[in-house]
Parts: C-alpha cells; sequence; structure tokens
C-alpha cells in the first residue's frame, strides 16, 4: 500500500515530469501511472515522509529532510484539512480524487500557496483543474 505526503496528493496531479532530479522525477512518475491504473486502490494519506521523499535528494533519513521541514508540515497539515483528510488514516485514491475537485481552488492554494514549483509556473489552479477532468474520466 503506496504512503503518501497530504501535499503530493496536489503535487501528482500537476506532475509534469520535472522534479529535485532524475531518479526523484522518475519516482514520482511510475507512482503516478501505478495510481492511474489501478485508482481504486487504498493509500494512506500522511503528514511525514513519504513513497515519494524516498528518491528525493533532500530527504537525509527516514525522518529528516535538509528542505524546509516545518513548511513541508504545514503544507501537508493544510491540505489535511482543506480536503477533511486525517492523517496517517487509510484511503481509496479516487476519493481523495474526487474530493479535490469537488473543491478544486481550496486544495490549489492549500497546497501550492508559497511553494517553489507554484513560483516558477510548473503549476496552476487551471492546470490543476484540467488535469483532475481528465484524470477522473
Amino acid at each position: 500500500m503506496r504512503r503518501l505526503r497530504a501535499h503530493h496528493l496536489i503535487c501528482m496531479c500537476q506532475f509534469q515530469g520535472m522534479g529535485y532530479n532524475e531518479t526523484f522525477a522518475s519516482n514520482m512518475d511510475a507512482i503516478i501511472k501505478e495510481l492511474k491504473a489501478d485508482p481504486m486502490q487504498t493509500v494512506i494519506v500522511q503528514n511525514h515522509m513519504d513513497d515519494i521523499c524516498k528518491c528525493c535528494p533532500n530527504r537525509v533519513s527516514d525522518t529528516v529532510c535538509s528542505n524546509s521541514k516545518d513548511a513541508c508540515l504545514s503544507r501537508d497539515q493544510s491540505v489535511l484539512d482543506a480536503l477533511g483528510l486525517k492523517n496517517d488514516q487509510t484511503y481509496i485514491y479516487q476519493e481523495i480524487l474526487k474530493r479535490i475537485e469537488a473543491d478544486t481552488p481550496t486544495a490549489y492554494y492549500a497546497c501550492c500557496s508559497g511553494c517553489n514549483w507554484n513560483k516558477q509556473g510548473v503549476c496552476s489552479l487551471d492546470y490543476l483543474a484540467t488535469q483532475l477532468e481528465s484524470i477522473l474520466d
């Protein structure tokens, strides 16, 4: 069963093949493809290191990130709150996507406000909405 940080739920919908490095991007792409192939699978949503973080160059250990841990934790909590999810709980992946789609602006701003990827223009509210439509069709 996949373990996913809450903010990664939003990032995955907007992923365009970019990442901190090739290993990170390849890992994220593989996880996204796996979940798209079987959106009814269950995932554990959490506010700490997950399966995507395993290949992040900022990962120091299973519990330590050198890239602004507090910002990630805050972003995770904002997404948990926005989507009405609980930390370390199991959910069906497709149901999470439906929650994001039901209130896309709230989910987007909870996750993306202040994020460097957002500042670089990699993601946007419109892009998230478009991606959700294609994923859920």
